[in-house]
């Protein structure tokens, strides 16, 4: 029997699950952007061209707090035509960000910011499912709303242009 634990143990560790300690009890509390607006077509010259969607989340569990974009991606036409090399350079910037209660979201602080460069998974395959996360906050205070925010920006592989311009998204809602 205790063999059979172990086993089981090890299997459940080998997928990536662990036994939950005891103060990690709570919850997260997860709210996302999941609109219109935070989509692209990317022309890719003479390969096929690829979707992209940025979602930015706010996370929180008691006082803890971090943004994530999780950016998901898919050719535009199936089956894929070209080679892999579709980017020079790829970033996405995931942004925890906060403001007063009652106050506008131009008035947003930033807290946490993490730039990710996802140029090589995004030449190795298509349609990468990919997430970009700050680091974990743990000042939180009641006095303000938080909320999760992104952008990217990358550079085409043989379109003559270099980086083109900042894709902002739009941000989460705001979690309290």
């Amino acid at each position: 029997m205790k063999r059979k634990v172990f086993a089981l143990l090890a299997l459940l560790l080998l997928l990536g699950a662990a036994p939950a300690a005891a103060d990690e009890a709570t919850a997260w509390t997860k709210k996302c952007y999941d609109g219109l607006g935070n989509d692209r077509k990317i022309d890719l010259p003479w390969k096929t061209d690829l979707n992209i969607y940025g979602m930015p989340c706010v996370y929180r569990s008691g006082s803890k707090l971090y943004a994530e974009v999780e950016l998901l991606t898919a050719e535009a036409e199936i089956p894929a035509v070209g080679s892999g090399h579709k980017f020079d350079g790829f970033h996405l910037t995931a942004v925890l960000e906060r403001h007063k209660n009652g106050q506008s979201a131009d008035q947003d602080e930033i807290i946490k910011i993490e730039r990710c460069d996802f140029k090589d998974e995004l030449n190795a395959t298509w349609g990468p499912h990919l997430y970009c996360k700050t680091e974990v906050y743990t000042g939180y205070n009641s006095d303000y709303e938080y909320s999760a925010d992104g952008w990217l920006q990358y550079d085409v592989d043989n379109d003559g242009k270099g980086w083109l311009p900042i894709m902002e998204l739009t941000g989460s809602p705001v979690i309290h």
